[in-house]
């Protein structure tokens, strides 16, 4: 059964403070897309960034699969 209610006192002490999990302004976009992808001097637009991010990622998968390979 799932407990109701609310949790009183720091959170911090028993686990990872709330800003490691979510950043305090909202952004997002520093977790979500590799820092060189984030550069203002492209001039990217979100689904260009996603799009790419995703490349960045199945690429890193395939790296990952072959350095595994005996």
């Amino acid at each position: 059964m799932a407990r109701i209610g609310s949790f009183i006192g720091p959170t911090d002490i028993y686990s990872s403070p709330i800003n490691a999990i979510k950043p305090a302004d909202n952004n997002v976009t520093k977790s979500r897309f590799h820092e060189l992808l984030r550069d203002p001097a492209l001039k990217l637009t979100e689904d260009e960034m996603i799009s790419l991010q995703d490349q960045i990622n199945e690429l890193l998968g395939i790296l990952k699969i072959a350095r595994d390979l005996p």
